[in-house]
């Protein structure tokens, strides 16, 4: 027997019992036995043999089960709309009812060579039926084998067996859209970070306060030249708000940590509920989850969805009813799922939107997360349509910065000049959130940009952890180092237990500890104070604090991390990439510890090789105090672990007759390393003897790769020119250097922020290439047809179903001590 979950069950019993008796009330015979008296039978094992008519043309059915012995025995069905009772006038109508009983209990019905005929029959009544009806039944029925089922009994039945059920009774959609849209209105993690100062701020979700985002993917334009078919590609580009208007049903977002994904899915939630408040009931019902909501082992979506509506109501009972579902009359909105830590639970979450998908087609699903290397190369997302959401232009980033230093008096001019220097700060592309805590610094208009990433953060967060004592002016100030320290090891372990949160009485454990340790016990409440409910970094939640951004637990947790060989065993991986980054950004002169932590990289395993040289080389360009002689060191050995493993990438695709997408292996592995090579340094390896000296002097496929590398550098790092100049030079046995080359140099032109001048020589130097790659240009195509490729800020994913771990994929037939990371092997935590 199907057992509901047993948060539906307690919900359907919190519904007041006469709303579920008005609803049974208007229910005809036939749809009872539709509606309910299907489902229930079904759900408690009886198999339907099938639907008849008595001889008065009324519906009844029959039905295969059990006794209480194990017994084969046949039930028939018989529903029944009204009350049954007793009283003058309603003799003849009992007797009647009496007659049909008696007359469907004596007749066999032949089915497909089988011949049935019913041992007991239900009685099932959308009313009351009292003593008295049921003794004259019985009576005029002449049968003893009679169960009779009233208003009270079926609604005991369905609240246990068909919970769901009531949800389309008493779907009062108002409260949980007005409660949802008051809490977008006042979403803390959202206007807290934002504002810094004492001056009234709106929550940027609002139609007033939006920048608009953009969405952005890639796909194949099919044309002919000179007989011939060419497939070109062509950027494709949608405001959000576009998303509810397509055709499509499944949606995955991505973009890196502070590029709008929150608040894109909370924009799209409150479009929705200001629509349902005017009275629009032709949009879909928001639902706003965090995928560790979906991730319980519980529960499935539909039970996920009934207690967060619940929850957001405050009404003990969900808003969403079967006949939503089956109308996609419902907007998912799932955030977060780069901040599960453990890829087991990451796959069982795609896999439950999966499941709600092909339960519930009609119902749109957005997904947002982080690229990461799980999300790149998983098979779980053939479904989802992906998108990329857009850096910012200068004009939308104004509108950030004088939204929030509105009050100071902040001249366009000088917000336009503050953007223009944060676009080179290294470590991040001009972002929401990075704008917003940027603009939150009090003193934005009149000192320097930092030199790089962590040092913005460090900024804001000094200014959040003191800000409370500036503002009530105490006598002894509370050092914010001493908070910024413990905030810093709280993080720390959180991330190494691969965590996004820490209940309340871990968190104030470890406060205790800390300060105990170092003379400040009798400080600890103040602390807590100062940190939880004044610093504005951590939101509280049902017991558990959060950092209210994703960004802020990992810039705390590199920073926790005093010595750097820590990272030995985690430099390959996705969940520690930006805390390393931040890591050596707060070490700025640490060139040397980062040159020991490339040393400790093995050489056998050309995956992590791979994904270590990515991680170095992003920390590196932090290094801004480091020697130029010392950051050359470790540059040239990102330079060359980069060459050695993508060379033998390219080896093994040779080679490996069982994968059948080659091409878009090689690409997605570019685009995962042209970030690591985006430094003004690359140029002073151009004729470097020690990097071609290294590994094999004399293996043409290795300097070829050196060169490749250093020419994509500087594409990366702004140096047109010189690109043009080296890719002179530059004849590479293998044509796939020169495709990636051209991918690159498509991407400056066409969707990187840029000068006119850059873009005219990106797109000159990928013109100049193009008759050398013909032929590869169409097998891209044909790898990725239909969908092509997704290409925008330094990434190319393939669509298609088959670039997965699983299958032919980007890991297919790739023994696992030669290349390709499974994902099942990256050390998340």
């Amino acid at each position: 027997m199907l057992k509901p979950s047993q948060t539906l069950v307690q919900q359907a019993r919190n519904i007041p019992k006469s709303r579920k008796q008005q609803t049974l009330s208007r229910l005809s015979a036939t749809d009872l036995h539709r509606t309910l008296l299907s489902v229930l039978f079904g759900r408690q094992g009886l198999e339907c043999i099938d639907n008849f008519n008595d001889s008065k043309g009324e519906p009844y059915s029959l039905w295969n089960g059990k006794d209480l012995l194990g017994t084969p025995i046949t039930y028939a069905s018989l529903p029944y709309a009204g009350k049954l009772n007793r009283s003058l006038g309603s003799l003849n109508a009992l007797d009647a009812v009496g007659e049909r009983i008696a007359e469907i209990l004596k007749t066999t019905r032949h089915i497909k060579g089988a011949s049935y005929r019913p041992s007991m029959l239900i009685l099932c009544s959308t009313g009351s039926i009292n003593q008295s009806a049921q003794e004259t039944i019985l009576i005029a029925s002449d049968q003893q084998r009679i169960i009779f089922w009233d208003d009270e009994i079926l609604i005991e039945k369905v609240d246990s067996l068909f919970p769901e059920y009531w949800q389309g009774i008493h779907a009062e959609k108002l409260p949980y859209i007005q409660s949802l849209h008051d809490y977008l209105l006042g979403a803390s993690d959202i206007i807290a970070i934002a504002d810094a100062h004492d001056g009234a701020y709106e929550s940027p979700i609002t139609d007033s306060a939006y920048v608009p985002l953009t969405l952005q993917t890639i796909r194949s334009d099919r044309k002919k030249v000179n007989g011939r078919v060419h497939y070109e590609p062509k950027v494709v580009e949608m405001s959000l708000d576009g998303l509810l208007s397509q055709r499509e049903r499944m949606f995955l977002i991505l973009g890196d940590g502070g590029t709008g994904k929150t608040t894109a899915l909370r924009r799209i939630a409150y479009v929705l509920s200001k629509k349902h408040l005017n009275l629009d009931e032709t949009v879909p019902i928001p639902v706003l989850l965090n995928a560790l909501e979906v991730a319980r082992a519980d529960l499935e979506i539909i039970d996920v969805i009934a207690e967060a509506t619940a929850k957001v109501s405050r009404q003990s009972i969900s808003c969403v009813s079967p006949e939503d579902l089956e109308n996609g009359n419902l907007a998912l909105l799932i955030d977060g799922l780069d901040e599960v830590s453990d890829d087991s639970i990451k796959v069982d979450i795609v896999n439950k939107l999966s499941r709600f998908h092909q339960s519930n087609p009609k119902c749109l699903v957005v997904l947002a997360s982080r690229d990461t290397l799980f999300v790149s190369s998983g098979s779980n997302f053939a479904e989802f349509s992906r998108y990329r959401l857009t850096s910012l232009t200068f004009g939308q980033a104004s509108m950030i910065v004088q939204r929030v230093a509105r009050g100071r008096n902040l001249p366009t001019s000088k917000a336009l000049e503050v953007i223009r220097q944060l676009k080179s700060v290294h470590g991040m592309d001009l972002n929401p959130f990075l704008v917003t805590i940027f603009a939150s610094a009090s003193d934005i208009e009149r000192k320097d940009i930092p030199p790089n990433i962590t040092e913005i953060f460090k900024k804001f967060t000094e200014q959040m952890l003191g800000r409370w004592d500036e503002r009530k002016g105490l006598s002894q100030q509370i050092q914010s180092e001493v908070k910024d320290f413990l905030l810093c090891q709280i993080a720390y372990e959180m991330h190494l237990r691969g965590e996004t949160h820490v209940a309340y009485d871990v968190f104030k454990d470890r406060v205790v500890h800390l300060l105990s340790e170092r003379g400040y016990s009798r400080d600890v409440d103040v602390y807590l104070d100062e940190i939880i409910y004044r610093s504005g970094l951590l939101k509280f939640y049902e017991g558990r604090l959060y950092f209210r951004h994703h960004l802020l637990q990992e810039f705390f947790a590199g920073r926790g991390v005093q010595d750097s060989s820590h990272f030995t065993d985690k430099i390959y991986s996705d969940w520690w990439r930006k805390p390393i980054m931040f890591h050596f950004g707060d070490r700025p002169s640490s060139v040397m510890d980062l040159y020991s932590l490339s040393q400790s990289v093995p050489f056998d395993h050309k995956s992590n090789l791979f994904q270590s040289a990515v991680t170095i080389g992003l920390a590196l360009q932090a290094l801004y105090l480091a020697k130029v002689d010392d950051r050359l060191m470790v540059l040239r050995w990102v330079i060359y672990s980069l060459s050695d493993a993508n060379r033998c990438l390219l080896s093994h695709l040779d080679n490996d007759n069982d994968s059948n997408k080659p091409l878009a292996i090689f690409l997605f592995y570019y685009i995962m390393g042209r970030e690591a090579v985006a430094s003004e340094l690359v140029e002073l390896l151009r004729e470097d003897e020690e990097l071609y000296e290294m590994g094999e002097p004399s293996d043409q496929s290795l300097s070829e790769q050196h060169d490749f590398w250093l020419i994509t550098g500087m594409i990366e790092s702004g140096m047109l020119l010189e690109a043009e100049k080296a890719v002179v030079s530059f004849r590479p046995e293998d044509k796939r250097l020169l495709l990636a080359i051209v991918l690159g140099c498509f991407f400056t032109a066409h969707l990187k922020v840029a000068t006119g001048a850059q873009r005219k020589i990106a797109d000159r130097i990928g013109q100049s290439l193009v008759p050398s790659i013909g032929p590869l240009l169409n097998r891209v195509e044909r790898e990725a047809r239909g969908v092509i490729l997704e290409m925008h800020q330094g990434q190319v994913k393939a669509l298609d179903a088959s670039l997965n771990p699983n299958s032919e994929s980007i890991s297919a037939g790739l023994p696992e001590d030669e290349f390709l990371v499974q994902v099942a092997d990256s050390e998340d935590a």
